[in-house]
């Protein structure tokens, strides 16, 4: 697994994805192609790193998003590192499969779907 993560741009507030670089108190998600690179300043908070692990939609779990079983109406859960691992609220990530997973919001922009 690569180490991705996430940020939200200072600027804009939209989700930047990449390598994370720290350069004294500045924060940056960093993102390559053949022709450049490109460097997004983004909120130390917000940085969030991919767990390895997809929800039920194909989408990339990342430490600070709020996570439900789908087939649930119940509260979701928290990804955060906790004892060595990634967990949904208390229970380790990987003990459910992905197809039961689905991200519902994130704990920065306050929102569950």
């Amino acid at each position: 697994m690569t180490n991705k993560f996430r940020g939200q741009d200072i600027k804009t507030k939209e989700w930047v994805y990449g390598s994370y670089v720290k350069l004294k108190h500045r924060h940056f998600v960093v993102n390559s192609s053949d022709t450049e690179i490109i460097w997004k300043r983004v909120k130390e908070e917000t940085v969030g790193q991919y767990i390895g692990l997809d929800d039920c939609d194909k989408k990339e779990i990342a430490s600070g998003d709020l996570v439900k079983h789908r087939d649930t109406t119940g509260k979701p859960g928290e990804v955060h590192y906790e004892d060595g691992m990634f967990k949904i609220g208390g229970v380790p990530a990987n003990t459910y499969h992905s197809s039961v997973k689905k991200i519902v919001g994130t704990i920065h922009d306050n929102k569950v779907k």
